[in-house]
């Protein structure tokens, strides 16, 4: 399992850092805002596989995934602040919205830990 999270967060993050980096490509995101979209889901992607990994993978505890939240959140920064280096334009609304997605990954790893800690816990219960 820490294999496959491992290959598929570095995997994730390569693309991630090439598609936010290219050029801007006209026509490709039409409706007003649905950028922040992407933002959202992009981070919350990340942010899932890294709680994934941290948490299932290396058996982390819950609470060092806020200190994974923050570095993520840091590399959401840098990865805005880069983007004018290459013809794209760095906005703090999309950075928030990395943000929410970050939060909404984690969260969402803490309730899915929540739940197959309840479940496999009423299976030993039932089994006993």
């Amino acid at each position: 399992m820490k294999v496959v999270l491992t290959v598929a967060l570095v995997s994730y993050t390569l693309v991630l850092i090439t598609a936010t980096h290219l050029p801007t490509v006209g026509g490709f995101v039409r409706y007003p805002g649905i950028d922040k979209l992407l933002h959202l889901l992009a981070y919350g992607v990340l942010a899932s596989l890294a709680a994934a990994l941290a948490t299932f993978g290396w058996g982390g505890k819950p609470q060092r995934l806020f200190a994974l939240g923050c570095l993520l959140a840091g590399f959401g920064m840098l990865d805005e602040l880069t983007q004018p280096m290459f013809g794209r334009q760095a906005e703090a609304a999309d950075w928030l919205a990395d943000c929410l997605g970050i939060t909404g990954g984690i969260l969402g790893v803490l309730l899915l830990q929540r739940w197959l800690g309840r479940h496999f816990q009423q299976e030993a219960t039932n089994d006993g």
